[in-house]
Protein backbone atom coordinates (compact mmCIF):
# COMPACT_ATOMS: atom_id res chain seq x y z
CA UNK A 1 0.00 0.00 0.00
CA UNK A 2 1.45 2.99 -1.31
CA UNK A 3 2.27 5.85 1.69
CA UNK A 4 -0.76 8.35 1.39
CA UNK A 5 0.86 11.79 0.29
CA UNK A 6 1.08 14.92 2.18
CA UNK A 7 -1.80 17.87 1.44
CA UNK A 8 0.04 21.01 0.43
CA UNK A 9 -0.53 22.30 4.36
CA UNK A 10 1.09 19.09 5.71
CA UNK A 11 4.21 19.20 3.58
CA UNK A 12 4.77 23.04 4.38
CA UNK A 13 4.58 22.29 8.06
CA UNK A 14 7.12 19.56 7.78
CA UNK A 15 9.25 21.81 6.08
CA UNK A 16 8.82 24.40 8.85
CA UNK A 17 9.84 22.09 11.34
CA UNK A 18 12.74 20.67 9.10
CA UNK A 19 13.98 24.19 9.43
CA UNK A 20 13.44 24.47 12.77
CA UNK A 21 15.78 21.36 13.94
CA UNK A 22 18.24 23.01 11.90
CA UNK A 23 18.03 26.19 12.50
CA UNK A 24 18.50 25.27 16.67
CA UNK A 25 21.55 23.53 15.58
CA UNK A 26 23.16 26.06 13.67
CA UNK A 27 22.14 28.71 16.19
CA UNK A 28 23.91 26.55 19.33
CA UNK A 29 26.47 25.67 17.17
CA UNK A 30 27.43 28.62 15.37
CA UNK A 31 25.75 31.42 17.73
CA UNK A 32 23.33 34.22 16.40
CA UNK A 33 26.06 36.18 14.72
CA UNK A 34 27.77 33.29 13.50
CA UNK A 35 24.84 31.88 11.69
CA UNK A 36 23.07 32.21 8.43
CA UNK A 37 20.30 31.15 6.59
CA UNK A 38 22.35 29.41 4.33
CA UNK A 39 23.55 27.10 7.02
CA UNK A 40 20.56 26.61 7.87
CA UNK A 41 19.03 25.51 4.73
CA UNK A 42 22.21 23.51 4.32
CA UNK A 43 22.23 21.11 7.13
CA UNK A 44 18.29 20.61 6.67
CA UNK A 45 18.65 19.84 3.18
CA UNK A 46 16.60 22.52 1.40
CA UNK A 47 17.30 25.76 -0.49
CA UNK A 48 17.83 29.22 0.26
CA UNK A 49 14.92 30.14 -1.10
CA UNK A 50 13.28 27.48 1.24
CA UNK A 51 14.11 29.44 4.45
CA UNK A 52 13.24 32.88 2.73
CA UNK A 53 10.30 32.12 1.48
CA UNK A 54 8.92 31.31 5.55
CA UNK A 55 11.32 33.62 7.38
CA UNK A 56 12.08 37.34 6.56
CA UNK A 57 15.01 37.57 8.45
CA UNK A 58 17.96 35.45 10.56
CA UNK A 59 15.88 37.52 13.52
CA UNK A 60 12.50 36.17 12.40
CA UNK A 61 13.86 32.45 12.02
CA UNK A 62 15.58 32.78 15.61
CA UNK A 63 12.12 34.26 16.93
CA UNK A 64 10.71 31.14 15.78
CA UNK A 65 13.17 29.06 17.46
CA UNK A 66 12.35 30.52 20.18
CA UNK A 67 8.45 30.11 20.15
CA UNK A 68 9.37 25.99 20.14
CA UNK A 69 11.38 26.46 23.00
CA UNK A 70 8.76 28.81 25.01
CA UNK A 71 6.34 25.82 24.21
CA UNK A 72 8.68 23.25 25.50
CA UNK A 73 8.83 25.40 28.55
CA UNK A 74 5.90 25.76 28.96
CA UNK A 75 4.92 21.93 29.00
CA UNK A 76 7.74 21.43 31.37
CA UNK A 77 6.58 23.82 33.86
CA UNK A 78 3.10 22.68 33.78
CA UNK A 79 4.78 18.91 34.25
CA UNK A 80 6.84 19.71 37.09
CA UNK A 81 3.48 22.07 39.00
CA UNK A 82 1.21 18.94 38.32
CA UNK A 83 2.92 16.83 40.55
CA UNK A 84 2.92 19.01 43.00
CA UNK A 85 0.17 18.46 45.75
CA UNK A 86 0.49 21.79 48.23
CA UNK A 87 0.53 25.47 47.15
CA UNK A 88 3.83 25.35 48.97
CA UNK A 89 4.62 22.86 46.70
CA UNK A 90 3.74 25.01 43.61
CA UNK A 91 6.01 27.44 44.25
CA UNK A 92 8.73 25.33 45.15
CA UNK A 93 8.55 23.15 41.58
CA UNK A 94 8.35 26.71 40.03
CA UNK A 95 11.39 28.36 41.47
CA UNK A 96 13.20 24.90 41.37
CA UNK A 97 12.88 24.81 37.31
CA UNK A 98 15.42 27.07 36.44
CA UNK A 99 18.36 24.91 38.25
CA UNK A 100 17.27 22.35 35.83
CA UNK A 101 17.14 24.51 32.91
CA UNK A 102 20.47 25.73 33.88
CA UNK A 103 22.29 22.00 33.76
CA UNK A 104 21.66 22.22 29.56
CA UNK A 105 24.88 24.03 29.33
CA UNK A 106 26.29 27.18 28.30
CA UNK A 107 24.92 27.14 24.43
CA UNK A 108 21.38 28.31 24.97
CA UNK A 109 22.76 31.51 27.14
CA UNK A 110 25.74 32.67 24.73
CA UNK A 111 23.18 32.92 21.98
CA UNK A 112 20.45 34.49 24.10
CA UNK A 113 22.79 36.96 24.86
CA UNK A 114 24.00 37.82 21.71
CA UNK A 115 20.52 37.94 20.34
CA UNK A 116 19.46 39.88 23.36
CA UNK A 117 22.09 42.62 22.50
CA UNK A 118 21.14 42.31 19.22
CA UNK A 119 17.65 42.94 19.80
CA UNK A 120 18.14 45.84 21.89
CA UNK A 121 19.68 47.98 19.55
CA UNK A 122 16.99 47.61 17.38
CA UNK A 123 14.29 49.43 18.69
CA UNK A 124 11.47 47.19 16.22
CA UNK A 125 13.31 43.69 16.58
CA UNK A 126 13.52 45.11 20.64
CA UNK A 127 9.62 45.72 20.87
CA UNK A 128 9.00 42.11 18.96
CA UNK A 129 11.44 40.02 21.33
CA UNK A 130 9.52 41.87 24.42
CA UNK A 131 6.11 40.54 23.50
CA UNK A 132 7.43 37.30 23.15
CA UNK A 133 9.03 37.51 26.38
CA UNK A 134 6.34 38.84 27.91
CA UNK A 135 3.56 36.23 26.55
CA UNK A 136 6.48 33.29 28.10
CA UNK A 137 6.36 34.93 31.33
CA UNK A 138 2.88 35.04 31.33
CA UNK A 139 2.41 31.44 30.14
CA UNK A 140 3.98 30.52 32.78
CA UNK A 141 2.62 32.39 35.14
CA UNK A 142 -0.74 31.39 34.37
CA UNK A 143 -0.18 27.75 34.39
CA UNK A 144 1.39 27.85 37.94
CA UNK A 145 -2.00 29.89 38.60
CA UNK A 146 -3.73 27.37 37.54
CA UNK A 147 -2.40 24.35 39.64
CA UNK A 148 -2.55 26.54 42.38
CA UNK A 149 -6.24 27.12 41.88
CA UNK A 150 -6.96 23.56 41.22
CA UNK A 151 -5.57 22.98 45.08
CA UNK A 152 -6.96 25.69 46.77
CA UNK A 153 -9.69 27.41 45.02
CA UNK A 154 -7.57 30.68 44.58
CA UNK A 155 -4.20 31.47 42.04
CA UNK A 156 -1.05 33.30 43.75
CA UNK A 157 -0.74 36.88 44.96
CA UNK A 158 1.53 38.04 42.28
CA UNK A 159 2.87 35.22 40.47
CA UNK A 160 3.66 37.01 37.32
CA UNK A 161 6.34 39.16 39.25
CA UNK A 162 7.20 36.00 41.24
CA UNK A 163 8.25 34.14 37.85
CA UNK A 164 9.67 37.40 36.39
CA UNK A 165 11.95 37.33 39.53
CA UNK A 166 13.09 34.13 39.43
CA UNK A 167 13.99 34.08 35.51
CA UNK A 168 16.31 37.32 35.96
CA UNK A 169 17.75 35.00 39.15
CA UNK A 170 18.24 32.50 36.58
CA UNK A 171 20.01 34.56 33.87
CA UNK A 172 22.37 36.13 36.20
CA UNK A 173 23.44 32.55 37.01
CA UNK A 174 24.12 31.58 33.63
CA UNK A 175 25.48 35.03 32.84
CA UNK A 176 27.99 33.90 35.59
CA UNK A 177 28.62 30.72 34.98
CA UNK A 178 29.66 31.51 31.73
CA UNK A 179 32.72 33.47 33.21
CA UNK A 180 33.42 31.53 36.43
CA UNK A 181 31.56 27.55 35.76
CA UNK A 182 33.83 26.38 38.27
CA UNK A 183 32.11 29.22 40.62
CA UNK A 184 28.92 28.18 39.97
CA UNK A 185 27.97 24.78 41.20
CA UNK A 186 24.84 22.83 42.04
CA UNK A 187 24.77 23.17 45.13
CA UNK A 188 24.78 27.24 44.73
CA UNK A 189 22.42 27.04 42.35
CA UNK A 190 20.13 25.16 44.45
CA UNK A 191 20.90 26.89 47.54
CA UNK A 192 19.98 30.76 45.74
CA UNK A 193 16.94 29.67 44.65
CA UNK A 194 15.85 27.73 47.96
CA UNK A 195 16.81 30.96 49.74
CA UNK A 196 14.94 32.91 46.94
CA UNK A 197 11.69 30.96 47.72
CA UNK A 198 12.05 30.97 51.53
CA UNK A 199 12.33 34.76 51.55
CA UNK A 200 9.35 35.13 49.56
CA UNK A 201 7.09 32.40 51.87
CA UNK A 202 8.64 33.95 54.90
CA UNK A 203 7.50 37.64 53.32
CA UNK A 204 10.90 39.07 54.49
CA UNK A 205 11.79 42.12 52.27
CA UNK A 206 12.99 41.32 48.76
CA UNK A 207 12.51 42.99 44.98
CA UNK A 208 9.53 41.05 44.52
CA UNK A 209 7.93 41.25 48.54
CA UNK A 210 4.75 40.93 47.42
CA UNK A 211 4.78 37.79 45.37
CA UNK A 212 4.89 35.47 48.47
CA UNK A 213 2.90 32.36 47.77
CA UNK A 214 0.11 31.67 50.47
CA UNK A 215 0.20 28.24 52.13
CA UNK A 216 -2.68 26.23 52.18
Amino acid sequence: MKPRRLTRTESAEVTRRGLLQAAKKVFLQRGFHGASLEAVASEAGFTTGAVYSRFESKADLFLAVLDERYRETLASVAEAGARAQTRAGVTAAAAGWWPRRLREGPDWTLVLVEFWAFAGRDPSLRKRFSAQHERLLEGVANVIDARLTELSGEPGDGTLDFIRTTTALAHGLALEELVSPEAVSEELVEGAFGLFRRALEGGRSTPARRVAMKES
